[in-house]
């Protein structure tokens, strides 16, 4: 495991922890779940790009035109994991 993705998973269990409450005796069971989140988003993220969109006249290849939605949930575009 690369010092990159283990910080990451330390950084998103810890997330985790404190929306649960900060409960203890329980720190096993978030670096699990962190690191299944993040495993599921590395698995997605390799299909990502694969896809052919399809334009309004049926053209293959062609950019869908609609802006992401802003405001909503964390923005992990940029540093590639959720920020604490």
């Amino acid at each position: 495991m690369d010092a990159d993705w283990e910080e990451r998973m330390r950084v998103r269990a810890y997330y985790l922890w404190e929306q649960a409450g900060r409960p203890e005796g329980s720190e096993g069971a978030f670096w699990a779940e962190a690191e299944r989140q993040m495993r599921a988003e590395a698995s997605a993220g390799s299909v990502a790009g694969t896809e052919a969109w399809t334009g309004p006249g049926g053209s293959v290849g062609e950019e869908p035109t609609a802006e992401p939605e802003t405001g909503i949930g964390p923005d992990t575009r940029t540093t590639g994991s959720m920020l604490p």
